[in-house]
């Protein structure tokens, strides 16, 4: 497909994050499907334009600075006007967010315009935002929501009077040749068990570390459990671990770099996600999750949201009651006592991840729609 599609991004690395990591995958998808791309974003370096290079080819970017939301639109709005002039052959505009698209709806009115529905954000904004958010999503040609959880709870926010055009498009993987080539070896001693995540409370890994409390002392002995990530959560659940004497058994990890993590789902053999809903946040997919499945971990994942679109209990995975210590403690046990069971659900995660989470799949309606010709309302 020729022509070029300009991406109105939150943020965007160097910045890390979900949305960052979103907004280039997405970029570099549109690039392998031979598109110019134009990427509108507020991210760290230096203001203004500037091109930047993947493996998938180059894109130009501009950054709106430092400053706070006002500011920021502000800035976007403006260079979205010249960019809008300047661009030759805009076929479609891509926001990765309902906020950024508005200025997609003011400016970008007569190409077909996509917005990306992640979960949370359409639960949480500013008082009296709740008509620009519905109007976004009713003059886009398609709306894209990364899970059939997010589409629902969007929905039933945004209360349109057309949910055709509302599309699940699953994320793809962080790195789906790393996962592709990673290579799982047999090994002797505990069963290893992999954590990693934003420690928060809705996460629940201080409930993953009591139920491992919990287990019969010789499966809690053969019991390797790391923990990665940081958050709020730290201190609690490190008081757990010292509090049931697992020192043996479970360690902390702190951060990790991204270059470090596909190592961790490839030491792993289990990995723990138990999340559940709290508020107006809850798990929108589940990225983690999928890319520890594509290196083939054994999953246990919490019962609500967007995981339970890939995690089919007792087939791809176990699905827990987050907030349930036995829940989870009886699925923990389960896979470190039945190696056959264990290897049999890590095995057709693997697959099943492998052959539905890609980025070029994801970004597929927004390609149709911009090849289409689209339709804004």
């Amino acid at each position: 497909m020729t022509g070029t599609v300009v991406v109105l991004a939150k943020a965007f690395p160097p910045v890390l994050g979900g949305v960052e990591t979103y907004s280039e995958q997405v970029v570099r998808a549109y690039l392998r499907a031979g598109c110019g791309v134009v990427v509108l974003t507020q991210t760290e370096g230096n203001s203004g334009w500037g091109t930047r290079s993947t493996p998938d080819g180059a894109f130009r970017l501009w950054n709106a600075g430092p400053g706070g939301q006002v500011t920021v639109f502000r800035r976007m709005l403006r260079e979205a006007c010249s960019a809008a002039k300047a661009c030759d052959g805009v076929i479609g505009v891509h926001s990765t967010t309902w906020r950024v698209g508005v200025v997609a709806d003011m400016v970008f009115r007569t190409v077909p315009r996509v917005v990306t529905v992640h979960g949370r954000e359409v639960l949480n904004f500013p008082p009296g935002a709740r008509p620009l958010m519905r109007r976004v999503f009713r003059r886009a040609a398609t709306v894209l929501a990364v899970s059939a959880e997010t589409r629902a709870v969007a929905l039933a926010a945004v209360r349109p009077k057309d949910s055709a055009r509302w599309q699940v498009a699953h994320n793809g993987l962080t790195d789906a040749l790393r996962a592709e080539n990673s290579m799982r070896t047999a090994h002797d001693g505990p069963v290893r068990l992999l954590s990693l995540c934003r420690l928060v409370a809705r996460k629940n890994v201080r409930n993953a570390v009591e139920a491992v409390a919990s287990l019969d002392e010789a499966v809690r002995k053969s019991i390797d459990f790391r923990i990665a990530g940081k958050g709020p959560e730290v201190e609690t659940i490190q008081h757990t671990i010292d509090r049931n004497g697992l020192g043996g058994q479970v360690r902390m990890l702190g951060f990790m770099a991204d270059e470090e993590v596909p190592d961790l789902y490839d030491w792993a053999d289990i990995f723990v996600h138990p999340h559940s809903h709290e508020g107006a946040d809850f798990e929108g997919f589940g990225i983690a999750i999928a890319d520890a499945m594509a290196h083939g971990c054994a999953v246990i994942a919490g019962r609500d949201g967007g995981p339970r679109d890939f995690v089919f209990d007792g087939e791809t995975g176990f699905l827990v009651d987050g907030d349930d210590v036995h829940s989870i403690a009886d699925a923990i046990r389960r896979m470190v006592v039945d190696n056959e069971t264990r290897g049999r659900i890590a095995s057709k995660g693997r697959e099943h991840a492998l052959a539905n989470f890609s980025w070029d799949l994801h970004v597929g309606p927004a390609v149709a729609a911009f090849s289409r010709g689209g339709r804004n309302r």
